[in-house]
């Protein structure tokens, strides 16, 4: 090969790099996050992560009450929900600013802060409370709530995540898994309350495989539901159809590169992970107080590195594994 071809080449690769990452810095996205989607960085999980530290936030703004946690653009973002707020720490876990801080005399921006999303440099925030989704961007100006195309099509947000434009949300009190585009255009809506396939019980943690399988933390019947793209029941984990499961008061879920399932079990005070045939992996924690320990744990996120985020709101804190 000539020399001037190589040279060609090389500086063909560089642009291409230099314009793939460039696009991903222009639309706040972490490259690494989104090229390990695709392409791990690391082996396959087959043993219960490590427990690496504990965000807690600064002593005069502590965690109180944390729901939920998400990562993007190498941050994490914690939904301090007692204080009525979202905390953002570095991925060493060093505080960097507040989201929606209540100012003294006004109303909160967000009452009850639960679920958490990024996409397009706008963070997404599930009011629990108030039963509508906030929005910022990253830095934390505040721009406005979500809309719906349709009123009253939700009342209690739970948890959110946004997959290929698309904001899929737990309805905690209709007993109900939403799918929006980001325009507020309704998509897709199932469940209703009871036991069988296709019926939920509070659910809380929703989360999506490569596939567009959706994922749903039953909480109430103590099991998973997977769902195809369109809503249509395909199996249940974590306990037999049509009955009461075994994954106690299941809450935040998540799925890794392998699409191995992890589930809070929240008063078991465990993370529990199963393959993507339902068959049990392994668990992380137990209860308690101390490291690596859960205290009424509830939200559950897992980052392009591999790295476990589990919110705990009887221990005031956010544990790390990896």
């Amino acid at each position: 090969m000539k020399i001037s071809t190589l040279i060609i080449i090389i500086l063909s690769l560089t642009l291409v790099g230099t314009v793939t990452f460039g696009v991903y810095y222009i639309n706040n996205q972490n490259p690494v996050e989104q090229v390990t989607r695709v392409i791990p960085v690391t082996a396959p999980q087959t043993t219960p992560p490590e427990f690496k530290y504990a965000i807690y936030g600064l002593k005069e703004i502590s965690l109180n009450y944390p729901m939920a946690v998400t990562v993007s653009g190498g941050e994490i973002y914690v939904s301090d929900s007692d204080n009525h707020q979202i905390q953002v720490f570095d991925y060493n876990g060093e505080f960097q600013r507040l989201i929606g801080a209540p100012e003294k005399g006004k109303e909160p921006l967000v009452r009850t802060p639960y679920g958490l999303a990024v996409a397009d440099g706008k963070l997404y925030v599930a009011d629990l409370d108030k039963g509508r989704i906030a929005i910022f961007d990253t830095g934390g100006e505040f721009l406005g709530y979500f809309k719906p195309s349709k009123e009253g099509v939700y009342r209690k947000p739970g948890d959110l995540k946004i997959r290929d434009g698309r904001l899929y949300l737990t309805d905690v009190i209709k007993m109900k898994v939403l799918v929006f585009d980001l325009s507020g255009n309704l998509l897709l809506s199932f469940g209703e309350e009871g036991k069988e396939p296709g019926q939920f019980s509070y659910p809380n943690g929703v989360a999506v495989d490569n596939d567009g399988n959706i994922y749903v933390a039953d909480s109430g019947n103590n099991r998973i539901q997977v769902f195809d793209s369109q809503g249509n029941y395909l199996k249940t984990i974590g306990g037999e159809e049509g009955k009461v499961g075994s994954l106690t008061t299941a809450r935040g879920i998540d799925i890794d590169r392998k699409s191995n399932i992890y589930v809070v079990t929240g008063l078991l005070g465990q993370v529990m992970v199963f393959k993507p045939d339902g068959e049990e992996l392994f668990r992380v924690g137990s209860r308690g107080t101390g490291n690596g320990q859960f205290n009424l744990p509830n939200g559950l996120y897992i980052d392009g590195n591999g790295r476990l985020y589990v919110t705990e709101v009887g221990n005031n804190r956010v544990s790390v594994f990896k």
